[in-house]
């Protein structure tokens, strides 16, 4: 019988099954779970119910965004959309609420991934406490060096997840786009990304710098074998593209020279930039959902007449913004502001 199981769900998950046999599989496996606990007295009946409204959620929310919804196949990726897109509206205990319903399943599940993530969480317990404020995200541009450079404005500019940062190769970065391989199953969902006003002096002053690296390497291994990843380092003579840690550790050095106090994470960096869309101009915001890649199919298609043009505009209100904020810091030569709670109407 597990047998069987173990093929339906292969096939469930790998095939273009109808979306309502792949939710109603993975039901089952929810209502598989809570049986389990409840009989081991984990969870009292009374909290079975807002457990299985909460991971059917959950679930529904990884099919819709074309990730893995398979317990068993949930990875980091899963887990950061989750925490930092489907509950980053939510208080830390809130998020933390969700994360703990959810790991249980996945550990019923033989996935250990939570618990390999070492996760942390913000001390302060407001609402999207990790914004950046305009002050502290032109401290850290204007901090940034060397490979931090790009990786900030990717990131906060550009509205990237490290996830695509990491994927993003030398021929992806054309004149005026980039084009983006995002999350989702079988290779991830492509989108074009139009330049802001300052991307093509960073991407020019990174290209020296990545040339340099290469030719220093060439120098000492003249068959070095070059990355296509546009962000690389350099150890001796080999080149190597950055892993996950690796982005974090050059994003910790940009935050730490910036004097931001506390902690900010990839996702920080994204969510700041959508939010300094909204704030420049709120006729952005159905550009933005392009730009951010948050819809589903059906959803993009109504957006499809965009083009990149209307980005680039985009970018220029966002611009315009910061830059006032760089003004306002030399003049007044304060130290950098947190973020209030919540987004300005």
């Amino acid at each position: 019988m597990a047998r069987k199981n173990q093929i339906l769900l292969e096939a469930v998950e790998d095939s273009e099954m109808p979306r309502q046999r792949r939710q109603e599989y993975l039901y089952a496996l929810i209502e598989k779970h809570l049986t389990l606990i409840t009989a081991r007295k984990a969870v009292s009946e009374q909290a079975k119910e807002p457990y299985r409204r909460e991971l059917r959620r959950m679930s529904d929310a990884l099919m819709n965004a074309g990730m893995q919804s398979t317990p068993k196949r949930v990875g980091e990726e899963e887990i950061d959309f989750l925490l930092e897109e489907w509950a980053g509206h939510c208080t830390p205990k809130t998020r933390k609420w969700y994360l703990s319903i959810f790991n249980g399943y996945l550990k019923t599940n033989k996935n250990h991934v939570v618990g390999e993530m070492r996760i942390g969480w913000p001390k302060d317990s407001r609402v999207r406490v990790d914004w950046l404020s305009l002050e502290e995200a032109v401290s850290e541009i204007d901090a940034a060096q060397g490979v931090e450079k790009p990786l900030v404005h990717l990131e906060l500019r550009l509205m990237m997840r490290r996830c695509e940062v990491r994927r993003l190769t030398m021929k992806d970065v054309q004149e005026g786009v980039l084009e983006v391989n995002g999350k989702g199953r079988y290779g991830g969902k492509w989108r074009s990304l139009a330049f802001a006003p300052e991307t093509r002096s960073v991407f020019m002053g990174w290209s020296i710098e990545r040339d340099e690296l290469i030719a220093q390497a060439k120098h000492l291994d003249p068959d070095v074998r070059i990355p296509d990843e546009f962000l690389i380092y350099r150890q001796g003579a080999k080149l190597s593209a950055y892993s996950k840690s690796g982005l974090d550790d050059v994003l910790h050095r940009a935050i730490e020279r910036a004097g931001v106090v506390r902690r900010v994470g990839h996702h920080t960096n994204r969510r700041s930039g959508a939010r300094f869309v909204i704030e420049a101009d709120p006729s952005n915001m159905s550009v933005l959902v392009e730009a951010l890649g948050h819809e589903s199919e059906t959803q993009t298609r109504r957006y499809c007449g965009l083009t990149i043009d209307d980005m680039t505009k985009m970018h220029t209100d966002v611009s315009t913004l910061l830059e006032r904020t760089r003004t306002d810091l030399r003049i007044t030569g304060l130290s950098p502001r947190p973020p209030s709670a919540r987004i300005k109407a």
